[in-house]
């Protein structure tokens, strides 16, 4: 096989990256053949261009997740991780860290129905209402809690 060909075939997996949705190794191959010194066709410069944008896109969306999860919103938090996966649902560590921010929705959760189970019992309805409030904004679809 000859330089060309080799060239056309780093092309057509940088195309093939870019249609599956693997937005960051079809940047970083992108990347790579440019040092390389290899020219894509223009249509494979656009997906490779509209990856870069979708990527930048879902990790401001990280960015924006971070942040609120360091201000203690959650459920922010959560939303802003489930428009990333949107974007690049392959996204690993983000797939992760919304793994954890949903540990930590549970575990808060848990903690306000043992506040709410303690204060009943401690003849306190109304600390106990308020409680499960809070618990069923965490958690709105949760029928357990209502």
């Amino acid at each position: 096989m000859g330089k060309g060909a080799g060239l056309r075939s780093e092309c057509s997996r940088i195309a093939d990256l870019s249609s599956s949705g693997e937005h960051k190794p079809a940047v970083d191959a992108a990347r790579e053949a440019e040092v390389a010194g290899v020219e894509c066709s223009p249509e494979i410069l656009k997906a490779v261009e509209s990856s870069s944008s979708k990527l930048h896109k879902a990790d401001s969306y990280v960015h924006k997740a971070v942040k609120r999860r360091k201000e203690g919103n959650l459920l922010s938090a959560r939303a802003n991780l489930d428009l990333a996966l949107e974007i690049y649902p392959k996204y690993y560590w983000v797939q992760t860290l919304k793994k954890n921010v949903d540990r930590s929705i549970q575990a808060e959760l848990d903690s306000l129905v043992n506040e709410a189970s303690y204060l009943e019992s401690r003849g306190d309805p109304d600390g106990a209402l308020s409680r499960i409030q809070d618990a069923v904004k965490l958690s709105p679809g949760d029928e357990g809690l209502r």
